[in-house]
């Protein structure tokens, strides 16, 4: 039996290989995330005359995230 994941009606089929890239992939997830709820740990911490700045470095790291999860789709269409 060959090994991965596939819907019966799915034109994408993910592989074994496919499987292990996007494994590695989403543990890049976990840490963007980790790195955001320190981010945020920090902005809470803030005095005012800090949050504007803390408030840019918690856009960015929303924003590095989103562009980190929006490659997901790639690997599971081969495209990355």
């Amino acid at each position: 039996a060959s090994y991965g994941y596939s819907g019966f009606f799915d034109t994408v089929q993910v592989g074994e290989a496919e499987l292990a890239q996007l494994h590695e992939f989403d543990l890049g997830l976990i840490s963007k995330i980790n790195e955001i709820l320190e981010t945020l740990e920090k902005l809470a911490d803030l005095e005012e005359s800090e949050l504007k700045k803390g408030i840019r470095t918690m856009k960015s790291a929303l924003d590095a995230f989103s562009r980190h999860f929006e490659k997901r789709d790639n690997i599971l269409k081969g495209v990355e």
